[in-house]
């Protein structure tokens, strides 16, 4: 069986991190990141979207947890990847040129498997 899930919500991570047999870790910059969030508010709006019934919010709180997340976050998740997923095949993609909607299936992605420096 084969399923995805987006997002390192840490309550769930390590239940997740033990049952999966590759773990994709999108590693931007900082500023990718900042970028890709006014970006979509820019292209997508304000509010939920109807297709989807995600909610498009930018607000102060997201921005602060996008330009802290390599510095806070990055190094437990990364722990925690080290921690629960040793049996899983470990993906780093440091661009978002680098990702396809299916990143799994495209044999041209490329791959990094040593973890980047912390």
């Amino acid at each position: 069986m084969t399923f995805r899930e987006d997002g390192n919500y840490n309550a769930t991570l390590r239940i997740r991190l033990e049952a999966c047999d590759m773990v994709i870790f999108m590693d931007v910059s900082t500023w990718a990141a900042l970028r890709g969030l006014v970006s979509r508010r820019l292209k997508h709006g304000y509010g939920q979207d109807q297709a989807t019934g995600i909610y498009n919010r930018l607000h102060w709180g997201v921005l602060t947890y996008a330009a802290t997340y390599r510095r806070r976050m990055r190094p437990r998740v990364l722990a925690k990847i080290d921690q629960y997923a040793g049996h899983a095949e470990v993906v780093f993609l440091r661009d978002r040129r680098h990702a396809s909607p299916t990143p799994i299936a495209d044999p041209i992605t490329p791959k990094m498997i040593a973890p980047p420096s912390r």
